[in-house]
């Protein structure tokens, strides 16, 4: 009978490169007040794509008559400007949100840029694009909302000055 010899020892581990990860991106988050004045100027151009649409709302509230009953009611063309205004305003909120959310995707919207600030992807320091942006949007409006505007000012006291729907999407908005 003959015994197989022992297999012999593996070779010792060759010389491994450190395992590379890229270093967590630093930032200077932006402060209550700029993230507040950003918004405001945004809603400002808001307020402008919206613009014609109210004149024609306003323009119909002066067409009205009063009926035999002494009820006041939109005159024919008071109805038809509140609906072209109605539409205008329509039309002009969804050409603002595209814009909005495509200038938020690629890192700053109008306000942001005026005051020095952007929105990026916390883990890549990278702008997050129009449709994550969109997604934010809709989480703020719903979600940070909620309980009287808590998760809008919960960047008050969270250590890397994040709402609500910036946890949620994993968002930060730093200093430019």
């Amino acid at each position: 009978m003959s015994t197989v010899p022992p297999p012999p020892p593996p070779p010792p581990p060759a010389y491994q490169p450190p395992a590379y990860a890229p270093a967590a991106p630093s930032f200077t988050y932006a402060g209550f007040w700029s993230r507040v004045a950003a918004r405001l100027i945004d809603g400002l151009i808001g307020l402008l794509f919206s613009l014609p649409g109210l004149a024609f709302i306003i323009a119909a509230a002066t067409q009205t008559e009063d009926d035999v009953n002494g009820d006041t009611e939109f005159t024919d063309a008071g109805v038809a400007l509140l609906v072209i205004g109605l539409v205008l305003l329509l039309i002009g909120s969804v050409i603002f949100l595209i814009l909005w959310m495509r200038k938020l995707g690629r890192g700053q919207s109008w306000g942001q840029k005026a005051v020095g600030i952007s929105l990026v992807a916390k883990d890549t320091g990278r702008p997050i694009g129009g449709g994550r942006a969109f997604l934010r949007y809709i989480v703020a409006s719903l979600i940070s909302g909620a309980l009287f505007g808590l998760g809008y000012l919960w960047m008050l006291w969270d250590r890397d000055k994040q709402c609500w729907h910036d946890k949620i999407m994993s968002t930060v908005v730093v200093e430019a």
